[in-house]
């Protein structure tokens, strides 16, 4: 089983690098904004009547235990939680993946998929590790699957923002909660 994960942990590991390579805009500028141009040109089902930068603009997103509809499925995120991990500290949450496409599967993109960004606004890097269960690749027309993500770093108590994008493509819908440690 551990060399299944290893396997999988690598071929998640391409289409990020490729991600990161293919596109000059992460979301963020460097300096510690993670809403950048990222979030004025991305539509999101979720977040219709945000604010347009002042303010507290995550304050209009769906709280994390939501499930948001997305154009091909529903996605329901739970459970946000600080994993200790050897040798650093995770933030993780459930997820569960309802296709309600019954021609499409829906994309997950393993790593690439899921954003989450702190209380400071910086966006944590996507791992995996051993005690958790990822929906890596797709979810079939129909089907439904359950899988967790977790993300390096320690839990800082305040508000997350979590995100969802089945493609790179800008023109999909994006799927946003956010929630408190």
């Amino acid at each position: 089983m551990t060399a299944r994960r290893a396997i999988a942990a690598l071929t998640l590991t391409l289409p990020l690098t490729l991600a990161a390579c293919g596109s000059g805009d992460d979301g963020t500028d460097g300096a510690g904004d993670a809403t950048s141009t990222e979030d004025a040109t991305s539509p999101t089902s979720a977040t219709e009547g945000d604010s347009d930068g002042g303010g507290d603009e995550n304050s209009d997103l769906p709280q994390i235990g939501e499930t948001i509809s997305i154009d091909k499925a529903d996605i329901t995120v739970d459970n946000l939680r600080e994993v200790d991990h050897d040798p650093t500290n995770q933030v993780c949450a459930d997820v569960n993946f309802t296709v309600t496409s019954e021609t499409e599967a829906l994309q997950v993109r393993g790593l690439a998929a899921w954003k989450l960004y702190g209380p400071d606004q910086v966006a944590r890097t996507q791992t995996v590790s051993d005690e958790t269960e990822h929906v890596l690749d797709e979810v079939g027309p129909g089907q439904s699957e359950d899988g967790t993500i977790c993300f390096d770093g320690p839990a800082d108590p305040g508000e997350y923002r979590l995100s969802f994008q089945e493609n790179f493509d800008a023109g999909t819908d994006r799927a946003e909660w956010v929630g408190t440690l």
